[in-house]
């Protein structure tokens, strides 16, 4: 599988759209270069505009812009726009419903050595949580570019994980990405791996050292994480009896919390949930960090085997 930068996928991608929807502007704040915001600027000087460190004026400019029929795209990093701009987001972009897309990047221990003030665990939870909005986390890049077309015609708030990180490609080029529809990237029997973001190329991995202990998994893309039913994503978990789910987030309310919440609602599942616990993380190379904080596939092993070993029957009951 070849990798790619999942910020030069998508700005990439918006220069192309834009070239044929003069409503496509980009707004940054002091972080032009890091999410490669200034790649549009140089092409499109006067439809490029940047805020300084002031990402809550920068995210009410872009309300106010998409009320006049503009198509606004907001780069910034996670921990910015998640956090600092919270308020806005919510009560100035998601409450009115305005097409406002945030394309956000350094998130969770992917972005590593930059620290835990930049190595945003939480936002998943923080945006799962505001009504009327769609929360995206492509796995490649083939995803990531169907996903901004989206966002451009989407009428509603959109935000996309960009990462900082290379990302494996898991999809091929016929690959077709829908609002909410999970992809089924391995079949498998009754356990299924359940990832999102970075995390499904891990996911791949942790397959096929389960299948060396005759444990066959299913692997499920969730790409959707916010602006679903949640009905496609049941359907991807038919017949299993055992889910594990890896995200590069706190286990709380993100991926995992979402399955939970499905579960024991719709249908109740044995739930295993990888992800950073109750604490902040210390800075490292991503690899090490999922290591250290058993987020990795040997960690997702380990755990599958645990509940195995302790109930030899567990899966044929």
């Amino acid at each position: 599988m070849s990798k790619q930068g999942l910020r030069k996928v998508y700005i990439e991608r918006l220069i192309e759209l834009a070239a044929t929807d003069d409503r496509i502007v980009s707004l940054d704040t002091d972080s032009q270069e890091a999410t490669m915001a200034d790649k549009f600027a140089a092409v499109y000087p006067e439809r490029a505009f940047t805020f300084g460190i002031a990402e809550q004026d920068m995210v009410s400019a872009a309300g106010g812009m998409a009320t006049m029929g503009l198509v606004p795209f907001v780069n910034s990093y996670s921990m910015f726009i998640a956090m600092r701009a919270l308020d806005q987001v919510r009560n100035s972009i998601a409450y009115p419903n305005l097409n406002v897309n945030f394309v956000l990047s350094h998130h969770g221990l992917d972005a590593g050595a930059d620290g835990v003030t930049h190595q945003l665990t939480e936002d998943i939870a923080i945006f799962r949580s505001i009504p009327n909005l769609v929360y995206l986390s492509p796995a490649d890049a083939v995803e990531m570019r169907q996903m901004v077309d989206f966002a451009v015609n989407y009428d509603g708030p959109v935000v996309i994980k960009s990462g900082k990180t290379m990302q494996e490609d898991v999809h091929d080029e016929n690959h077709t990405w829908n609002l909410g529809v999970p992809s089924i990237l391995r079949g498998g029997e009754t356990v299924v791996i359940a990832a999102t973001g970075i995390m499904v190329a891990e996911a791949l991995v942790a397959k096929e050292k389960l299948t060396a202990f005759g444990i066959n998994a299913r692997v499920v893309n969730v790409s959707t994480l916010a602006g679903d039913s949640g009905d496609a994503l049941l359907d991807a978990f038919a017949g299993c009896k055992l889910v594990i789910s890896m995200e590069d987030h706190s286990i709380n309310g993100g991926l995992g919390g979402k399955l939970a919440e499905l579960f024991s609602e719709r249908r109740p599942t044995r739930l295993i949930r990888l992800g950073l616990g109750d604490t902040f993380a210390e800075c490292g190379p991503p690899a090490d960090l999922y290591r250290k904080y058993e987020m990795d596939s040997d960690a997702a092993v380990n755990r599958v085997k645990g509940i195995l070993d302790e109930i030899p029957d567990f899966l044929s009951n």
